[in-house]
């Protein structure tokens, strides 16, 4: 079911919605929350830095500067 609503959004997606070429972080505790955000991310073009916690985002962030700009919402 999870492949087939990623593949789903992948093909709406890229017809749809501009690509992105940025690195970004998604922090989420729910773990099915934020691999299907960071499948969802892939999809446009992301490189996503995938935390389940905001301590592992900033360690993330630390390694991965390139390209990473922060942001709040």
């Amino acid at each position: 079911m999870r492949e087939k609503l990623v593949k789903a959004a992948s093909e709406t997606a890229k017809d749809a919605m501009p690509m992105g070429t940025e690195a970004v972080s998604l922090v989420e505790d729910e773990r099915a929350i934020l691999d299907l955000g960071k499948a969802f991310l892939n999809i446009l073009g992301y490189e996503v830095l995938a935390a389940a916690t905001p301590t592992e985002a900033i360690r993330l962030v630390g390694k991965n500067r390139q390209g990473h700009r922060s942001c709040d919402h």
